[in-house]
């Protein structure tokens, strides 16, 4: 009897639950990074975002991964609510520009800070500010 149930029950709504996440975060936004992301610190950093923006983990997705300096991971994160409107922030003199006001957040133990707030806490060098700027160039062409 447990046996039927899971079968009929269980088995089918693992299968469209997997499905549904695939398309969630597979159809919603595309990943232009060539820099490596482990699956697990994806997990990780999906995870967190989920949890702070009340949304499922099938619902959010790394959309940009710049790289980890000294712990902190760089991201632009993908929720399918993306506006039409210009994000920018300004750190160190260089500015950085996305064309759907999705912010470049850095990534710490469980929280999401501004490039600025990662800087001025000194997370973040000159140096790997002038990466950062030079990869996101790469993702975005503005």
């Amino acid at each position: 009897m447990l046996k039927k149930f899971i079968l009929k029950k269980i088995v089918p709504t693992v299968l469209v639950t997997t499905m549904l996440c695939a398309v969630l975060v597979l159809g919603t936004c595309d990943d232009t990074s060539d820099i490596s992301l482990s699956s697990k610190l994806e997990l990780q950093i999906r995870q967190d975002f989920a949890y702070l923006t009340g949304r499922n983990v099938c619902q959010v997705q790394v959309r940009n991964y710049y790289g980890t300096f000294n712990s902190i991971s760089i991201v632009i994160m993908c929720y399918g609510a993306e506006r039409m409107a210009l994000w920018n922030e300004t750190v160190a003199g260089i500015q950085f520009d996305t064309p759907n006001w999705t912010p470049i957040q850095a990534w710490t133990k469980g929280a999401f800070y501004t490039l600025t707030q990662a800087y001025n806490n000194n997370w973040l060098d000159l140096n790997s500010m002038q990466i950062i700027a030079s990869r996101h160039e790469t993702y975005f062409a503005i």
